[in-house]
């Protein structure tokens, strides 16, 4: 089941609750930006959208806020364009596996846990550890390919 915006943003709250902290109206904000926007976002592009908003907010502001969300997993950092995508299943403990389009940019968020069990077993195998909570896989969407 899709869900729109504000219920995305109602499940973000209470997460936010249950961890007991807030979602101050600036992190709700930026959070909108993410799910409006559909696409990874760069700081300096969020802090441009938060600006049309809020003309007042500083970039090191939306460092913090990006730190918080991702702190408590509302969004993910994606290390291979510097940017952020939000958690399309905050409310289930995960190892992100996010679909990146080369060519719109777009991403989608998968879970699927065969992947991540392979790849438990591949790094026990090799007495490895895994130290990052994404994984980022690069293609062409359908949209793009028709």
């Amino acid at each position: 089941m899709q869900l729109n915006i504000q219920q995305r943003i109602e499940i973000a709250e209470a997460i936010c609750r249950k961890q007991s902290v807030k979602l101050t109206p600036l992190r709700k904000m930026l959070l909108e930006i993410l799910y409006e926007q559909a696409i990874p976002l760069t700081a300096y592009e969020l802090l441009r959208l938060m600006r049309e908003h809020n003309p007042k907010t500083e970039a090191m502001t939306v460092y913090r806020i990006l730190s918080f969300l991702e702190e408590h997993q509302l969004v993910h950092r994606l290390h291979s364009c510097q940017a952020y995508a939000a958690c399309n299943m905050p409310e289930h403990e995960h190892h992100a596996q996010l679909l990146l389009c080369e060519k719109c940019h777009r991403s989608e968020e998968i879970a699927t846990p065969a992947l991540k069990q392979s790849i438990d077993t591949i790094l026990k195998e090799h007495s490895f550890c895994f130290s990052r909570k994404s994984i980022e896989i690069f293609g062409i969407c359908q949209s793009c390919i028709a």
